[in-house]
């Protein structure tokens, strides 16, 4: 049995028409951080699964030199246009999100180190985090792994998943984000 992917499934079969033709599509989007719904026409390049939804990047018309991603769950209208586009030689979408954990792009690909417990570190080995780990070392039972990824929010809310049983020891820029969460935690949870 496969994850569900509730919403946004209806758009599929457009999208990848769209690819496949070089065919633009007019959307109607909820943009959730801004609480704001537009139209905009989108040139896709490819899709994404991810934790339950399903993504597409391309460029948008407001943003024709970028290429930016969209979940299809906050897509509230999408229709074929009769305009075409091309598409680029050069895109590849495993290299568009090789860096990344996800789909959050918002992060510069850097070393990442953490030490996992004996329990933790046998999951990492089975499935690991992403395709540039490495484990490095052993030392008093925990293991330590290393990235080379961006650490975007997908990234860190995938590390938060493992709790206690893994800590962050690379870059401290990431370090100070968990120590700051702990301190929140401890505040809300003991005070």
């Amino acid at each position: 049995l496969y994850e569900d992917i509730p919403l946004g499934t209806q758009y599929l079969t457009s999208i990848v028409d769209a690819i496949r033709t070089r065919t633009q599509l007019k959307v109607t989007y909820h943009n959730f951080a801004r609480n704001q719904i537009y139209d905009f026409i989108l040139s896709p390049y490819c899709l994404k699964a991810f934790k339950q939804r399903w993504y597409v990047a391309g460029c948008p018309s407001t943003h024709p030199n970028e290429i930016r991603i969209y979940a299809l769950d906050r897509v509230q209208v999408m229709r074929p246009t009769m305009e075409g586009f091309i598409y680029p030689e050069d895109f590849d979408a495993k290299h568009f999100f090789a860096p990344y954990y996800g789909v959050f792009r918002n992060a510069t690909p850097t070393k990442v180190l953490i030490e996992a417990n004996e329990k933790s570190a046998q999951f990492l080995r089975l499935l690991p985090l992403h395709e540039s780990q490495k484990e490095l070392h052993k030392f008093q039972g925990n293991a330590f792994f290393e990235y080379h990824i961006a650490p975007t929010l997908d990234f860190i809310q995938e590390l938060r998943t493992h709790g206690t049983d893994i800590r962050v020891r690379e870059p401290e820029e990431l370090v100070e984000i968990f120590r700051e969460e702990a301190r929140k935690a401890y505040k809300m949870y003991c005070e």
